[in-house]
């Protein structure tokens, strides 16, 4: 085995620690809903649409 993939196998090995993930989880819902809030009501338009 390659230094390598002993590395990989060491650091992939190990379990996402739960608290890591959930403060993870929360920072992106928090992130989605303020992306949300701020397109709220902008209708996406196409682009033939924004041509014509």
């Amino acid at each position: 085995m390659s230094d390598l993939e002993q590395l990989n196998r060491e650091h992939f090995s190990k379990p996402i620690p739960g608290e890591r993930l959930n403060a993870f989880w929360k920072t992106a819902r928090e992130c989605a809903k303020e992306f949300k809030n701020e397109n709220l009501g902008t209708e996406p338009r196409s682009r033939r649409g924004e041509r014509d």
